[in-house]
C-alpha cells in the first residue's frame, strides 16, 4: 500500500484506530455507546474527509 500511495495520504487513516476500537468494544464486549463517543467519532471522520478532499490538489 505504501509503495503505491504517498505516506501523507495513508497516515491520516491512523485516526480511525480509536474509533474502530470503540465500535468493536460496543459490538463485541457490549460496552454502552455514549453520545459523546459517537460525536467524537463523527468529528474524526469529518476531519479525515476534509483532509482528503481539500488537500490542495
Amino acid at each position: 500500500m505504501i509503495a503505491c500511495n504517498p505516506i501523507s495520504k495513508i497516515a491520516i487513516f491512523n485516526a480511525f484506530i480509536p474509533i474502530l476500537g470503540v465500535i468493536f468494544s460496543v459490538i463485541i464486549l457490549g460496552e454502552p455507546m455514549k453520545l459523546k463517543y459517537f460525536v467524537a467519532g463523527m468529528l474524526v471522520a469529518l476531519g479525515v474527509y476534509v483532509i482528503n478532499k481539500f488537500d490542495g490538489k
